[in-house]
């Protein structure tokens, strides 16, 4: 179905984020997520250490496995095979992994049960509601679409997590049998670490204390080889390069041990990836699609690329506009470049979970919507940047309708 494997990053004791600067620096760390790149990076370096490559030499210097799995990872950039996404929240189930993913932004809450989907907000579809401010493109403005199944007399944002089965109903627009999703607080904890910023002989250097904040997963039986929570991501890389087990790797902030286990994710990937024939069906028949950022995504614009139909691979010709657009606050991305011994360039990232709503005006046939659709879902990064590294892996689904819950699509 899928040459994906699944990759789990478990930590020892705890993971640390640098948010967007480095380790070094003196001061406050506010809290914030790891970035996909920080586990692209653990495992690249894995690689290279297992073919032996000679960090002291540069890539050209290389012969042999070491040069081509130099190649493979993109260590002095360019084309490279290898292909990252996530990174997902991870729980061992009844019947194996699951992965988790960030709720859409489209759907929302009521007050009071605050991780139960109970509906959605959708673009306005008359004329006469249509933004007039340039820089939201023309989109929509939204309304709320409560679900018939449930009362929606007032609606906040889901802020939650959905595993793979229930990600692909919401997609569909179906709540119907959807309990309460998860939340952060049902995978780990916050805490904070102090520290002192040390000079290059290892001595402390006076009046450089430093904060930061780290997640410590709730792992019930630690009796598991591998915790029963945990992040994890998806892979694509050969195996003769980095073959299924388990490895030990430094992850995030300042490097902290982690073990790193590889295996196959077909199973795991099934629910996301079922049923393209009759999406493709819906889709053909209403015109209209949604575009959901399972990991973050690096855009011109920010919060949108320059143009839609390019990054989705989709024909130039059907008439693609972009109706509106659920999106969280960005994510920021920086921390230290050891190589260069400098803080990186902070980037703001659309973050994972928002929701873009597409219409088009012209035919595409079912048949194409299928082959593209197959294409698309976890198989086409749209990041403008860093799409290899974990950035920008989406999927589709349709815009929901209420009293469409449990319809079987």
């Amino acid at each position: 179905m899928t040459d994906w494997r699944l990759v789990h990053f478990e930590p020892w004791d705890v993971l640390v984020n640098a948010d967007a600067r480095g380790l070094g620096d003196g001061g406050y760390g506010f809290e914030g997520e790891i970035a996909p790149a920080a586990f692209a990076g653990a495992i690249r370096t894995l690689v290279l250490r297992q073919s032996r490559y000679d960090f002291t030499k540069a890539s050209s210097a290389q012969e042999g496995l070491p040069k081509s799995a130099a190649e493979a990872v993109g260590f002095d950039g360019g084309q490279f095979p290898f292909r990252f996404a996530g990174p997902f929240l991870c729980e061992e189930g009844l019947l194996g992994w699951d992965l988790f993913f960030r709720a859409p932004a489209h759907l929302l809450h009521a007050p009071g049960n605050d991780q139960v989907p109970a509906g959605w907000l959708v673009p306005e579809e008359a004329e006469a509601r249509v933004a007039m401010d340039e820089g939201l493109g023309h989109c929509s403005l939204l309304k709320i679409l409560p679900a018939s199944i449930f009362r929606l007399e007032r609606a906040e944002p889901l802020e939650g997590w959905a595993h793979a089965s229930q990600l692909e109903k919401i997609l569909r627009g179906d709540l119907g049998g959807i309990g309460a999703l998860s939340s952060k607080a049902d995978f780990y904890a916050r805490e904070r670490k102090e520290g002192h910023r040390r000079s290059k002989t290892g001595t402390v250097e006076e009046g450089a204390l430093f904060s930061r904040g780290a997640l410590r997963f709730r792992d019930e039986n630690p009796r598991h080889t591998l915790g029963a929570k945990h992040f994890a991501g998806l892979l694509r890389l050969a195996k003769d390069l980095l073959p299924d087990g388990v490895y030990d790797i430094r992850l995030a902030g300042d490097g902290r041990p982690a073990r790193l286990r590889v295996e196959a994710a077909d199973t795991l990937l099934k629910p996301l990836l079922k049923g393209q024939r009759s999406l493709a069906e819906r889709i053909a028949a209403t015109k209209k699609f949604v575009i959901y950022l399972a990991t973050p995504a690096l855009f011109e614009e920010g919060w949108r690329p320059k143009d839609w139909a390019i990054v989705l691979g989709v024909p130039g010709n059907i008439g693609l506009k972009l109706a509106g657009a659920c999106v969280f606050p960005p994510r920021i991305l920086g921390g230290w470049d050891l190589k260069a011994d400098r803080p990186k360039p902070v980037r703001r990232a659309a973050p994972p979970g928002s929701v873009y709503f597409f219409t088009y005006t012209n035919d595409w046939k079912k048949e194409e919507v299928r082959t593209w659709l197959e294409g698309l879902a976890l198989g086409r990064s749209v990041s403008s940047e860093d799409g290899p590294l974990g950035y920008g892996w989406v999927l589709a689904g349709l815009w929901p309708e209420a009293g469409k819950e449990s319809n079987g699509l």
